[in-house]
């Protein structure tokens, strides 16, 4: 049966749609499907809308459900037959009434077409298994063209199962990914961006709202902590150019998104990822300098995700983007967290070990969730109905599997893209239907991991991967030592991890396609951290005279910032032998300056060369040394002793000039009488 099916696939003849044999730019997307596992006796009802992207007019076209006679009881057997590229899902239905005439449409139109076919008219063997069923549109060109070649084509799957089945586990991933990214400046770059997608009708309004209306026990949110930092900032208007802000109505729109994507992440199971994705193989190759970058990573994720006061499970995502032992291990280190991999980068992984596997490694087991897209390669645009049909594929093959197998760990996770999209209309597709079949129990991935989990000890896939090179690494090393020096010195309170989030997002995934770019950010970024660093200064006097040995020197510190900063100082001397006690660290508002004075004891030395130095309260060195000289008015007993011994000379040179001065009376002179 399978193998005639397969023939059939293949077939470019006959009534059965032909493969496609150019690209008419018509897009088509699935919208409903009705019923979401086939019953015998009923009959199916698809809809769904075609976009004509062409610079042209499509005249006379026609929608027509295309469905085999016979399905597919293995996933090998779907996954062979969409390797084949052909666009071929199965006999069309040819009954008018069957067939939706959508006339004319032209360039950049759209219109909704939907199709019900009668069950006797499906022509169906009514087996078990999971049947691909889709719509394909003929149309004539404006040469009057018109072949039997289908112009547009969407396809799905439709499983019909037993309620006598095993029951299988089913569960999806729904990610929440930051789509921007910070500047050169610091700021957020095209914040609208973000904007249009939590507003009314966008991208993650959509995805929010549809997990928002899914069972609790259905489903994990994995949040990447960029994408809370990012809401909170636009919600205050901080981190963008002046020519960016956001007005009253937007704010409250990011304010009320960012509200309910708390909601979602606090009320069932979560996974917070790293911040902004960073690159795991990146950091795992380079292990001195990526140990720093990771720090930062863990403290820009914890700090964003405190922020908004979302509890959840460490997670890593990697996908598709390179995998290896040392990034494992590395991840293992830092706790039992699970690994988001794409199955191509587990060479002998296979369905029936499960969605979740541990890979021992030196520093322990690390549990892996494997993404295997069932429907990659088939036609049509990602909607809620595909992604609840693959759901119930992979449930009807993993029961399959276990009524044959009875060790097989096969169940039905789905991961969806973070970039999708689930339309406004994603309430019409009722994806709610996943979980009314007998033969699908709700699960979360954490309750996967608390299972009796498979231990996966095959190879890791030898792909060519290419993560971000040293170059991007260094330039965010240096940012983090410049910010180590700047947080520091910040009282605690103000101390919100900003830098880390800096160097975080340099690091993520999102730059291996513009690498200069991240270097540019990395290094400007740096510039304006070590410019804050500059506007802590501290100055003394040039010179200072002292009244005696001891005496008191001012030294005025400035705070041209616009944080708190907490700083001390210590004092260096030219002088081995005279010790200055370092001041102990006094806070200083952001704009302000305080003086303080510094006692000195300069001993027997009547001149010195100090330096006046910030420091951190850890004793970190803070920007450039401020030298004075000191002089004493206080010369000392040996000084003393020395113009007491000159000033008796004198008196004695004074005396013998006196008595040799006098006049003595001459041999011829008679004395006085």
């Amino acid at each position: 049966m399978v193998v005639g099916l397969l023939v059939v696939l293949l077939s470019p003849a006959g009534t059965a749609a032909a493969a496609e044999t150019d690209d008419p730019s018509l897009s088509v997307t699935i919208t409903a499907l009705t019923p979401a596992a086939l019953v015998v006796g009923e009959p199916v009802t698809l809809s769904g809308s075609v976009t004509n992207d062409n610079d042209f007019t499509w005249s006379n076209l026609q929608a027509y459900l295309v469905i085999p006679r016979s399905p597919f009881t293995t996933r090998a057997q779907i996954t062979q037959a969409i390797a084949g590229g052909r666009s071929y899902t199965g006999e069309r239905v040819v009954a008018l009434e069957s067939i939706d005439d959508l006339g004319d449409l032209s360039p950049g139109a759209s219109r909704s077409f939907s199709v019900t076919v009668p069950w006797e008219e499906l022509e169906v063997t009514g087996a078990e298994g999971v049947y691909p069923v889709g719509i394909q549109l003929l149309g004539t060109r404006p040469n009057g063209e018109r072949s039997n070649v289908a112009v547009a084509r969407a396809t799905t799957f439709v499983p019909l199962v037993a309620d006598t089945r095993p029951v299988v586990p089913a569960g999806v991933l729904w990610p929440f990914v930051m789509p921007i990214a910070r500047g050169e400046t610091g700021r957020w770059v095209d914040p609208d961006t973000l904007v249009d997608a939590v507003a009314p009708g966008g991208r993650l309004r959509n995805l929010v709202d549809l997990v928002a209306s899914t069972p609790v026990a259905s489903g994990t949110v994995l949040i990447d902590p960029a994408l809370l930092d990012g809401l909170a900032d636009l919600a205050e208007n901080r981190g963008v150019a002046e020519a960016d802000r956001l007005s009253d109505l937007e704010t409250t729109q990011v304010r009320a998104f960012l509200t309910d994507l708390t909601s979602v992440g606090r009320r069932g199971s979560t996974w917070i990822a790293g911040y902004g994705l960073p690159d795991q193989l990146a950091l795992s190759r380079q292990p001195g300098i990526g140990s720093q970058l990771q720090a930062a990573v863990t403290t820009a994720t914890e700090s964003a995700t405190q922020a908004a006061g979302i509890p959840g499970r460490r997670a890593t995502w990697i996908a598709a983007a390179g995998l290896d032992e040392d990034t494992l291990v590395k991840v293992r280190r830092s706790g039992d967290q699970p690994v988001v991999v794409a199955s191509s980068e587990l060479a002998d992984w296979d369905r029936r070990d499960g969605s979740v596997v541990s890979y021992p490694t030196d520093a322990g087991p690390v549990p892996l969730l494997v993404t295997d897209d069932l429907a990659e390669g088939v036609p049509g645009s990602e909607s809620v109905v595909t992604v609840r049909q693959r759901l119930l594929a992979e449930a009807a093959l993993a029961s399959f599997q276990q009524a044959i197998d009875p060790d097989s760990r096969a169940d039905a996770v789905t991961v969806v893209p973070p970039t999708w999209d689930p339309g406004p209309d994603w309430q019409s597709a009722g994806f709610a239907a996943a979980w009314t079949s007998p033969w699908v129990a709700q699960v979360t991935l954490d309750d996967l991991l608390l299972r009796d989990v498979e231990a996966y000890t095959g190879r890791l896939a030898d792909r060519d991967s290419a993560p971000l090179p040293r170059r991007v690494l260094t330039a965010a090393a240096e940012l983090q030592a410049a910010g180590a020096s700047l947080e520091a010195v910040t009282v605690e309170g103000g101390r919100s991890g900003a830098v880390a989030r800096l160097v975080a997002g340099i690091v993520g995934l999102r730059w291996r396609d513009d690498v200069d770019a991240a270097v540019a950010i990395a290094r400007s970024e740096r510039n304006l951290v070590a410019e804050q660093l500059a506007a802590i200064t501290i100055e003394g006097p040039p010179s200072f005279l002292l009244s005696g040995t001891v005496g008191q020197i001012p030294l005025t510190i400035s705070n041209d910032t616009t944080r708190t900063i907490r700083v001390g100082v210590r004092i260096g001397s030219s002088n081995p032998d005279l010790t200055v006690p370092d001041v102990e660290p006094v806070d200083i508002a952001a704009g302000a300056r305080t003086t303080i004075d510094v006692t000195v004891d300069v001993g027997d030395r009547s001149t010195s060369t100090l330096s006046a130095r910030l420091v951190s309260d850890e004793g970190a060195p803070i920007g450039e040394a401020a030298e004075f000289n000191v002089r004493s008015s206080n010369v000392g007993t040996v000084l003393w002793v020395a113009m007491a011994a000159a000033g008796l000379l004198v008196l004695v040179a004074l005396l013998r000039r006196f008595r040799h001065g006098r006049r003595l009376p001459s041999a011829t002179e008679e004395p006085a009488a």
